[in-house]
């Protein structure tokens, strides 16, 4: 697995026969290589115009998407991976940033939020239950080092039956 700083960029499958087992990976929300999207558009990402396959290439000469192994037959398994993040390390020392102004917070990522439990001054995550103690409407001082993920998978079932479902993890 790649180290910390090695997210802030976007990662590709080393070669066409590790694409079954090394995702696909952009650092940012929107990040999409323009050979991977049907209509040639790079960095504006959605599912239903990026081609997942571990057979196309993307203008990197890599695999658009990394293909799950082991499924029901009649189906395959295609996934993508976003950081929940406005910029790269790359485009950031570009644009005359320090190294390390691609990592979170100060790429602007997406994070859950910390608060601080009542009374025993220790960190706890952010509940979304509005009754909870740790509501995530409750004020936070606290800076997160974790950090949202974006999986996509596309799920190609018989008779060109396609589905996508997003979930988000940290």
């Amino acid at each position: 697995m790649a180290t910390a700083t090695a997210l802030n960029n976007n990662i590709a499958p080393a070669n066409a026969a590790a694409a079954t087992t090394t995702p696909r990976y952009y650092a940012t929300m929107n990040g999409a290589d323009s050979g991977c999207k049907k209509d040639g558009a790079a960095n504006a990402f959605t599912p239903t115009s990026y081609r997942f396959s571990d057979t196309i290439n993307g203008a990197d000469g890599l695999p658009c998407a990394a293909r799950v192994s082991g499924n029901p037959s009649g189906y395959t398994l295609y996934y993508v991976v976003h950081r929940m993040a406005n910029t790269t390390e790359a485009l950031c020392v570009a644009a005359g940033g320090t190294a390390g102004c691609g990592s979170c917070p100060t790429a602007g990522c997406l994070a859950p939020s910390i608060v601080t439990t009542a009374g025993s001054g220790s960190l706890a995550g952010c509940s979304m239950d509005p009754t909870a103690a740790n509501f995530c409407g409750a004020s936070s001082t606290a800076v997160n080092a974790a950090v949202y993920y974006r999986v996509t998978v596309k799920v190609v079932g018989p008779r060109q039956n396609n589905r996508y479902v997003q979930g988000f993890i940290y």
